[in-house]
């Protein structure tokens, strides 16, 4: 670490090649500034969630009261590890060790990355140890991000011969004969290796000294690094050899009680037997545990047993477990590893496990459910049940795609009819969270068809719903309009809450789409009441308050808008709803865009594109990039654009049309503007008012951007259709900025200042800042055109310092060039100048996070304190520390500390 920053260093090697000296030696030279952590992970104990690092912090996250199986829940696990730690690291640095990463469980790998995402600027060092292979996608997700980050890897390499000589002399006390000497050339340089042979030839008296050299006394060595170890355990004597193999058996780590059960004998008889392995170096403490000496030793000792043994061991272990009230888990796993296909006592066990680690740790539930399905026999029914579970736990643990081809699978080859019904709601569920829209309108309509008479009027109206919101996201409007005001009926025929909010929050978007924003909200605020009233038929997919935030910031309603997405945003992360936080960080991106908070508007969508990539997630990815891309078009930062529209139009190829499509349509013009190419910009333009030819709201707000594109392009006549157009969708435009787009849209093909004077009138009242600017820009320049400079005057100048308190650079080069070729002076130059860097560049909230910072609160304290999200803390501190030209925490608050003092 340096300057109070993180640090990362990997250490990997083969087994004893001298990994975990090389770690232990780093870790005891940091205790004298540092609190250590360390733990290491057991090859048996892969599926405990977050297992090695709550051992190393000696703390375990738990899913919060009240929390449901919902998709990404672990990733609020996840937070709670973060914050234990930010907690640890603001008293003092700190240093965390992890050994074995190779068996460490998706959770723990998981942490791992978000410690060093979001601790970044804390005095916090991570190491970790791990063999070249198993290596598991998780764990090469970990080794990429760290050295992506800049992380020190060191690959360890078998010893060259002379070291391996001058490491036997040393334990010896004298130099190698050339006999020995032959013989240790066989340990390939593996430290251990030299370590056991040389202790195993001293118990046995084979080393003679003679002429000041260590020759062997002529009995032959073991071939091998795993028979030199039994040779050095089997001194122990049989009684204790036969223990040290059971116990191999539950794993690297271990405790005295677990073993006195599976042995049968009693804790005195076992506690004096590990005693004396204890003195050999054999086993070893590992806090109120006892763990092998090396993960080879254990190897050695269970590899020795025949298989059949190996299973009937652990068949054994896992009854012996059972009958002592052991956790489901360490249960499952014991019998999982002495079963045989058709095996239904483990089945039963690995289902229980895998249902007790839905909620934290889905990934560990899937590969118990895995398990669990390769040993059910395929005639049972109760087969089809757990891959319906599997299908369930892969939508919960990020995998939409796959959890939904599963169940998609069991329906087509028929199961029973409890089983059909939850894999029908696993399809659907796994292409909405993928947004695959056009895919469930299909399968739901084959569903309608063949499966009919099955579904019950109440499933019937749940699936109208979810069709016609997958048409709302699709594109098309008409026939969702028609399904949602079905499933409506249906809904209040049977007095059923659950269809009615489903058709409710379908309707939603329809009106949106429509233009019909009094429509929008009156049913975004029917729905919300009946979730208060305690209905919500499903936590994953519908969000009362994101959706009457849309409503509110559709009618202009500004501040009611980002009060209902905060409040969305507080319920979400109580629930532990990690994974569709980037949907509320959407919803506030795009309104603090539109209330001209930009700033604010990149630290929710920033945050939102990160979250979206740390969880698996692609729920409002396309707003999130697209509302950041427009913004940096506008203030000239055309690169980052241009990698934000990247990942936004990746998300459109992949799975079609999506909600924000009209931000990534303006930003890819605005950039395609910025770099010259007008005919491009033009194109885009026009591509994306054809595209949405069924919807009045999008339309509405594209109408002055193509207006102008048309009349910069000489196309009259298409900037006269585009403004009668959305002069047709006015009697019904409730909101004051819908008028006001209007307005703009025929002023300027009509050039007329009255008109353009009355659109500006309608940003006022409503609508956002940005758009006021340009209406006043507009004007402005049409009255300057008309010879009135003096009037036209306040007005540029408005514009101009909107643009300027926004840092729209192109918007500012843009007036000032209008402002030239009018014949007007801008005023002075310093009381327009922009700080883009030091203090006083930060915003108003960036200012309170570095405040608050250096109070010493942490993430999640000054996200309550400000009513943000902990991650939106992160990212604005991040701008913050940009800004201010420091790294770390430390740094600022040293730099806070000298401009006090200034």
């Amino acid at each position: 670490m340096s300057a109070g920053k993180a640090g990362l260093g990997l250490i990997e090697g083969e087994p004893g090649i001298g990994k975990t000296r090389l770690a232990q030696a780093a870790l005891a030279a940091a205790e004298a500034s540092f609190a250590v952590f360390s733990a290491r992970a057991d090859e048996l104990e892969r599926s405990r969630p977050f297992g090695v690092l709550a051992d190393a912090l000696r703390f375990v996250p738990e899913a919060p009261d009240g929390s449901v199986a919902v998709p990404g829940l672990e990733y609020r696990l996840v937070d709670q590890i973060v914050e234990r730690v930010e907690a640890l690291v603001l008293e003092r640095p700190v240093v965390v060790g992890l050994e074995d990463l190779q068996w460490a469980d998706p959770g723990t790998l998981a942490a791992l990355r978000a410690l060093r995402r979001r601790l970044a600027h804390l005095p916090l060092a991570l190491l970790g140890t791990f063999r070249p292979s198993p290596r598991s996608a998780d764990l090469e997700r970990l080794i990429e991000d760290w050295q992506a980050a800049g992380a020190l890897h060191l690959v360890l390499k078998g010893l060259e011969h002379a070291r391996v000589l001058e490491l036997a002399a040393e334990l010896i006390g004298v130099p190698v004969g050339p006999t020995l000497e032959q013989q240790l050339a066989k340990s390939a340089g593996t430290p251990l290796f030299v370590c056991e042979l040389i202790g195993a030839l001293q118990d046995d008296g084979a080393i003679e000294l003679a002429g000041g050299v260590a020759e062997l006394a002529g009995e032959s060595l073991p071939p091998s690094l795993r028979l030199t170890i039994l040779r050095r355990v089997g001194l122990l004597g049989d009684s204790a050899l036969s223990l040290l193999r059971i116990a191999s058996v539950l794993g690297t780590t271990f405790s005295l009680a677990d073993l006195s059960t599976v042995s049968g004998r009693a804790l005195a008889v076992v506690l004096d037997e590990l005693l004396d392995a204890r003195r050999a170096g054999v086993v070893e403490e590992a806090g109120a545990l006892l763990r092998f000496r090396h993960d080879l030793v254990r190897e050695a000792l269970y590899l020795d047993l025949p298989e059949s043994a190996r299973l009937g061991l652990h068949r054994e272990a896992g009854r012996s477990l059972a009958r002592a009230g052991a956790p489901r888990l360490r249960v499952a796993e014991q019998l999982s590893l002495g079963a045989s296909p058709g095996d239904r006592e483990a089945v039963g066990w690995l289902r229980g496990a895998a249902a007790d680690c839905v909620l934290r740790a889905p990934e560990t539930a899937v590969a118990l459910l895995e398990r669990a399905a390769e040993l059910a026999d395929p005639s049972d029914p109760a087969g089809d049940q757990v891959l319906a579970d599997l299908a369930d736990a892969l939508v919960w643990c990020g995998r939409p795609s796959e959890g939904q081809s599963l169940a998609a699978d069991l329906l087509a080859r028929g199961a029973t009819a409890g089983t059909r019904d939850q894999a029908r709601a696993t399809v659907v569920r796994g292409l909405w969270l993928d947004g695959r829209w056009h895919e469930l309108v299909e399968q739901v309509d084959r569903w309608l068809g063949a499966a009919g008479p099955e579904l019950t009027p109440h499933a019937r109206g749940r699936m109208l719903a979810d069709q016609a919101m997958a048409c709302v996201f699709g594109g098309d409007a008409a026939r969702a309009e028609e399904l949602g005001l079905e499933a409506l009926r249906i809904g209040e025929q049977l007095d059923d809450d659950a269809v009615v909010f489903q058709a409710l929050y379908a309707l939603g978007p329809v009106h949106n789409f429509r233009g019909r924003k009094h429509d929008e909200l009156a049913v975004a605020e029917r729905a919300l009441e009946i979730v208060e009233r305690g209905t919500n038929p499903d936590l994953v997919r519908f969000h009362p308050h994101f959706a009457a935030g849309i409503a509110l910031a559709g009618n202009d309603r500004h501040e009611q808008a980002e009060a209902m997405f905060e409040t969305g945003l507080r319920l979400r992360e109580d629930l532990g709803t990690v994974w569709d936080l980037p949907l509320y960080q959407a919803g506030l991106a795009d309104l603090h865009c539109q209330m001209g908070k930009w700033d604010e508007a990149l630290a929710e969508a920033e945050t939102g594109v990160e979250i979206a990539g740390e969880v698996g997630t692609r729920l409002a990815v396309v707003v999130c990039a697209g509302v950041a891309a427009w913004i940096h078009a506008h203030r000239d930062e055309l690169a980052e654009a241009e990698r934000l529209l990247a990942i936004a139009q990746s998300e459109i190829d992949r799975a079609g049309p999506q909600w924000g499509s009209y931000w990534v349509i303006l930003a890819t013009a605005q950039l395609a503007d910025g770099r010259g190419d007008q005919p491009r910009a033009h194109e885009v333009l026009c591509d994306g008012w054809t595209a949405n030819e069924h919807s009045v709201g999008l339309r509405t707000y594209l109408a002055p951007e193509l207006v102008r594109g048309a009349l910069a392009a000489g196309n009259t006549e298409l900037a006269r259709s585009v403004a009668d157009t959305v002069a047709s969708y006015a009697p019904g435009a409730n909101a004051a900025s819908a008028r006001g787009n209007a307005l703009l849209a025929r002023g300027l093909v009509d050039h007329d200042p009255e008109l353009l004077a009355q659109a500006t009138a309608a940003f006022r009242s409503g609508g956002s800042s940005h758009d006021l600017a340009i209406a006043c820009e507009a004007t402005a320049m049409t009255i300057a055109e008309h010879g009135d400079t003096l009037a036209a005057k306040p007005l540029f100048a408005e514009a101009l310092t909107t643009y300027e308190r926004l840092s729209a650079r192109r918007d500012i080069g843009r007036v000032l060039a209008a402002m030239r070729a009018a014949g007007i002076r801008r005023g002075s130059r310093s009381a327009h100048r922009q700080d883009l860097k030091g203090w006083e560049s930060l915003t108003a909230m960036e200012s309170d996070v570095v405040r608050l910072t250096v109070e010493g609160l942490t993430n999640r304290q000054i996200g309550e304190r400000l009513f943000i999200s902990r991650r939106t803390v992160q990212t604005h501190l991040s701008h913050a520390l940009t800004k201010l030209d420091v790294s770390s925490r430390v740094e600022l608050a040293a730099e806070a500390a000298r401009q006090v003092s200034v």
